[in-house]
């Protein structure tokens, strides 16, 4: 193989980089405190680095995993500020990995995942929204949330069938999380909608109608009175509308 070339001062470089390492955290808080969070971010970024830095051997730094934690937390929460939405869902979610356990940390990751997936979906851009929630979905499956995401840009890029199996696991992964109930009841109110919108069953009665859509209905209630029941903040009014719908069509 090839022989690796040291120069004649390698070792006294590297003994630099090594003793200086700690530069970069208080370059960072330097910026931090004249309120420049993006390169604040960049300098813990580099800071941290130093942690996996082979070419240091020995002397590389040994930082503990609950100090990786929180830099990592400050680093997502600059990009926060600075509304770099995926490098501050990185941040969060290497903080997360690193034993950060405020609730808050899970809060602004699922906030800031809103951003990348809305953006992903603008641009029509399913195969990168995708990738990045296999990732998500894989570093944190008890994120329902995640799995919501994940369900719409199916749906978008395919049909609510396929999605169906991706709401059924987000509100098995997170029963209370009102958004994976309603979606799991709205594909079965679709599936009534549709039903009786169909030209083969235009010319039913009421009765012959309702033991077609009905079964469908059945299904769709206690999703949506689930999603209705959560939504504390009436942030959904189409899971109400829905739900009144349905239960209409049961009480025919």
């Amino acid at each position: 193989g090839k022989q690796k070339v040291k120069t004649k001062h390698s070792k006294e470089i590297i003994s630099l980089i090594a003793n200086h390492t700690s530069d970069f955290q208080n370059v960072g808080n330097v910026y931090y405190a004249q309120k420049d969070y993006a390169n604040a971010a960049k300098a813990w970024e580099t800071f941290i680095s130093f942690n996996d830095a082979s070419y240091l051997g020995k002397q590389k730094p040994s930082l503990a995993d609950s100090i990786l934690a929180d830099i990592n937390y400050n680093i997502g929460y600059m990009y926060y500020i600075t509304k770099d939405n995926k490098k501050s869902f990185n941040g969060f979610a290497n903080a997360i990995k690193k034993g950060f356990d405020k609730p808050e940390v899970f809060d602004l990751l699922k906030y800031q995942s809103q951003f990348i997936v809305s953006d992903f979906i603008d641009k029509k851009d399913y195969d990168g929204a995708n990738k990045f929630l296999d990732t998500a979905t894989s570093d944190f499956p008890k994120v329902g949330l995640f799995w919501v995401f994940k369900g719409i840009v199916v749906e978008s890029k395919d049909n609510i069938d396929a999605a169906l199996p991706i709401y059924q696991k987000a509100a098995e992964v997170d029963p209370d999380l009102s958004l994976a109930q309603f979606h799991v009841g709205r594909y079965y109110t679709n599936k009534a909608i549709n039903l009786m919108n169909s030209d083969e069953n235009m010319n039913l009665n009421d009765e012959e109608l309702s033991k077609i859509i009905n079964p469908y209905c059945e299904q769709a209630l206690p999703y949506l009175k689930k999603a209705v029941e959560l939504d504390k903040e009436n942030n959904n009014p189409d899971a109400q509308r829905l739900l009144r719908w349905v239960e209409d069509r049961l009480s025919k």
